[in-house]
């Protein structure tokens, strides 16, 4: 997926959750990094807004197990770096 790098839409990442396909991957990933967390693989040095992202993420359950989201749509509080 391009990055949008510039304007009033400008992001790093663009990933449209809308696509069900989509939906699958992510929740595939969640479980990989959870499972990750927990073994201990993910190196992590306590940089504050990696910390507070992660912090701000809410467990959204769907047909193909825990995804993640804001707390809601239009929350500010990020869970994207």
């Amino acid at each position: 997926l391009k990055a949008v790098s510039g304007g009033a839409n400008r992001h790093a990442v663009m990933w449209d959750m809308r696509d069900r396909r989509r939906q699958q991957t992510f929740t595939e990933a969640v479980d990989r990094f959870y499972r990750d967390v927990l073994a201990r693989q993910v190196p992590h040095d306590g940089h504050r807004v990696l910390r507070q992202h992660i912090a701000n993420a809410r467990r959204r359950t769907n047909q193909w197990g825990y995804s993640i989201g804001k707390e809601h749509r239009e929350s500010a509080r990020k869970v994207d770096l």
